[in-house]
């Protein structure tokens, strides 16, 4: 397909996975079609969790308010931290696309779009912060600014070497 001016051709691939999803739950194909085309982020379990959240209440017909998460502090300390506040933006915007196609149940739009204003200043801060630190894989330590490694030095040692010192006294 080609498109003059501002248009695209969404992600079919994206639109499958999505209706792989949707076909779990007992709705109409027109409601299908449109939760298919929702603006969705398939590489966040976040998001696939709160978009099956949203498909479990559209096929109990229940209405579905808007419950935003607490942040940690005026800003992000860690790389994760971020990354969680990212994913809480696409959810609201995910809230808000369906509030606009099936607005008797998603019924807290105006709460939703105050707390993505608290999301996007808490994010803005994050980034006027000079580095974020990243966190241990293993433990959640904080590991040194620029770090090359993905765990500590404690969770090294004491995942890693102990198999190396009962070597080296062998010799």
């Amino acid at each position: 397909m080609e498109f003059n001016g501002p248009f695209y051709a969404s992600s079919l691939e994206d639109m499958l996975e999505a209706s792989k999803i949707i076909d779990t739950y007992d709705l109409d194909i027109t409601t299908k079609y449109h939760l298919a085309c929702a603006p969705l982020t398939l590489k966040s379990p976040y998001i696939i969790e709160a978009y099956e959240s949203y498909l479990h209440a559209l096929e109990l017909k229940q209405s579905v308010h808007y419950i935003h998460p607490t942040l940690m502090g005026k800003y992000a300390r860690t790389t994760d931290e971020l990354l969680r506040a990212e994913d809480m933006v696409k959810e609201i915007s995910l809230y808000l696309w369906l509030s606009y196609r099936f607005g008797e149940y998603f019924v807290d739009e105006k709460k939703a779009r105050q707390y993505r204003g608290v999301l996007n200043r808490y994010i803005e801060q994050t980034l006027h912060q000079t580095q974020l630190a990243q966190m241990c894989k293993l433990c959640s330590a904080p590991l040194p600014m620029n770090s090359k490694y993905a765990i500590c030095q404690s969770c090294f040692k004491k995942n890693y070497t102990h198999g190396r010192s009962k070597r080296s006294t062998k010799r």
